[in-house]
């Protein structure tokens, strides 16, 4: 289990405190890139200022993602990296959203892209009977 002792901010200062890095814990939600290559905004030392709240920043992480984007078949070096990541606990990951998306199957040529699922709807065709 995780015990903690809460203390009750002001918002402007708790924002100010993550952005510098400067707690012990943040309960707080976030998301990041689903491609492999968007472990660099969180869990890399060039995230440091950006989406990298919690100031994260191993060298050996930073090389397993470098070379697992130049990879064809990167799968074994991302799990490496991960790996590592969940070594050094920088995190404790309480849950993972999924995002489902419905769509009838009227509509052709239809493409949802993770981060932006509605930016091809200009795309989009409704078939014709």
């Amino acid at each position: 289990g995780i015990e903690l002792q809460l203390d009750v901010i002001d918002g402007s200062v708790w924002t100010a405190r993550r952005q510098a890095g400067q707690f012990d814990l943040d309960f707080a939600g976030g998301s990041q890139d689903p491609a492999p290559s968007g472990l660099t905004q969180s869990w890399s030392c060039a995230g440091i200022g950006g989406a990298n709240r919690s100031h994260y920043c191993d060298p050996k992480v930073d090389t397993l993602i470098a070379r697992a984007v130049r990879a064809d078949n990167g799968a074994v070096i991302w799990r490496d990296a991960l790996r590592q990541i969940a070594d050094d606990y920088p995190a404790i990951l309480m849950a993972a959203l999924t995002n489902t998306y419905v769509v009838n199957r009227r509509f052709q040529n239809v493409t949802l892209r993770p981060g932006s699922p509605w930016a091809n709807v200009w795309q989009w065709k409704v078939a014709t009977p």
